[in-house]
């Protein structure tokens, strides 16, 4: 029985996009102490974390072969989960970078935390996989051509 990396690149790639938003997005420093909040805190993480989770489970259906995901769903899940998770990434990473700008001085400074980072890779690797299931249906469509 033959298990197809791209599946478990999915799979990787999803669970990476869920375990980001329990991580912090922003930290907060001041002389009073420090904050962190994570994904779900800011809104946008209740998105990317259910994409992150249907893309987990297109993976899993897959390379458990518990179900069968019609083609179209085999990459397109991914492929635009993917790319709407790395768009709110790089946006609130933008956001949190444009405040910084702001807030930072002596008493108060503000970083952009790891959990958008680790959203942002769980994205690419779900692109990537997507884009390696659209090329390999591409070449089996030419080839029943000939």
């Amino acid at each position: 029985m033959h298990r197809d990396p791209r599946d478990i690149v999915v799979m990787v790639g999803g669970a990476l996009m869920v375990v980001g938003n329990y991580l912090p997005w922003a930290n907060l420093r001041s002389g009073l102490g420090w904050a962190s909040y994570n994904g779900l805190e800011f809104g946008d993480g209740v998105i990317t974390l259910v994409l992150g989770v249907g893309i987990l489970l297109i993976g899993a259906a897959r390379f458990f072969r518990f179900a069968e995901p019609s083609g179209v769903l085999r990459f397109a899940t991914p492929l635009v989960g993917g790319v709407m998770s790395l768009i709110i990434a790089f946006r609130d990473g933008s956001s949190i970078s444009a405040n910084v700008r702001g807030i930072n001085n002596e008493l108060v400074s503000t970083t952009t935390g790891d959990g958008l980072w680790v959203v942002g890779v769980g994205a690419v690797l779900s692109i990537a996989a997507a884009l390696a299931f659209l090329t390999q249906a591409r070449k089996a469509r030419s080839r029943r051509r000939r």
